[in-house]
């Protein structure tokens, strides 16, 4: 487990929320690109999770070159972060995530008989723009859908047991959950997602010396019996990268917006 570290305790700071396929409405005074800190080649993938051959720390082109190989092409997801502090205001040109091209809203397709796409957050430069989430979903016609005994058969003995299973909006879910060493949590010691492990949040802003991570990776298999049709959804997030790009973005802006940076200039009296 060569890429896990201590959890770091967790509060909430200051945060915005980026707003997919949206330009926040503030006109930033101050305007700047991140600086990666981290080089994608170290960071490394200690799970045995994949979709399609792909797993969070996965670059965008990788992502595209897989999922256009099976004729689902993607477009990269962009934006503007704006952070505002004690009156300065930052904007950060981010991408944030990746589409399936004409799959925007997921729903209007759940209709279909037959259909694939995929769709992820991806992390900011400051850790080289690489996948923290991957997620395919399926629309498989009846009857060439698989039961959801055969697909949790197949997946098991690919993964071994999941940590836990349920239902959540008609859905039957198996999810492997590893906790924040890295070690998968066996069969029956939860029931439930641990707390501060959820929903794809790396662009809330914090206070680096406060964030803590519940899990470190997630791995959901989703399984919906329609009426004509089966829908399957695989998903991974990596939750420990997404937190080190999270920390490691929010030291850059608050450096940024406080004027405490490396290039800060000067103001001794001379």
């Amino acid at each position: 487990m060569n890429r896990r570290s201590a959890p770091i305790p967790m509060s909430t700071f200051y945060r915005v929320a980026l707003m997919a396929c949206a330009v926040l409405a503030a006109s930033p005074a101050l305007s700047f690109d991140l600086t990666p800190v981290v080089d994608p080649a170290d960071i490394v993938t200690d799970h045995p999770y994949r979709i399609l051959d792909l797993a969070p720390g996965a670059s965008y082109d990788e992502l595209e070159a897989a999922a256009s190989a099976r004729g689902i092409p993607l477009y990269p997801q962009e934006g503007i972060m704006t952070v505002t502090m004690n009156g300065t205001q930052i904007g950060l040109n981010v991408t944030y995530g990746y589409q399936t091209h004409g799959y925007d809203n997921p729903y209007l397709y759940q209709n279909e008989t037959k259909f694939e796409f995929m769709q992820g957050f991806l992390s900011t430069n400051a850790t080289g723009n690489v996948a923290v989430s991957v997620s395919r979903s399926m629309g498989i016609p009846l009857p060439e859908a698989p039961s959801l005994d055969a697909l949790r058969k197949q997946v098991i003995q690919e993964f071994g047991e999941p940590t836990f299973m349920d239902k959540d909006l008609g859905f039957d879910r198996a999810i492997w959950i590893h906790s924040v060493d890295g070690e998968k949590i066996a069969a029956g010691e939860t029931t439930a997602m641990p707390e501060n492990c959820g929903g794809p949040a790396q662009f809330q802003i914090v206070d680096p010396e406060t964030v803590v991570t519940g899990c470190s990776v997630v791995y959901e298999v989703a399984f919906k019996q329609m009426g004509t049709h089966t829908l399957i959804r695989f998903t991974i997030t990596d939750y420990a990268l997404r937190d080190r790009d999270r920390i490691e973005a929010a030291k850059q802006i608050t450096d940024a917006i406080t004027g405490t940076g490396d290039d800060a200039p000067s103001k001794l009296d001379l």
